[in-house]
């Protein structure tokens, strides 16, 4: 489900109160964000899960 970016700050406070042991909380740097955009995926829905390099411009979206 999409969520609303005024609502970000309760919808994290919600999954760490809920699920707080089962994830992993990182501090943003570069090194991250590199690892972010090539190691995760975006969704498509026609071929599921796709690499951020597959993913044109055109077709991205906030």
């Amino acid at each position: 489900p999409r969520i609303p970016s005024y609502n970000l700050r309760a919808a994290d406070d919600s999954i760490q109160e809920n699920w707080g042991k089962y994830t992993n909380l990182a501090s943003w740097n570069w090194r991250l964000m590199k690892t972010i955009m090539t190691v995760c995926h975006v969704y498509d829905k026609e071929e599921n899960y796709i690499p951020f390099d597959r993913l044109a411009p055109e077709e991205s979206q906030p």
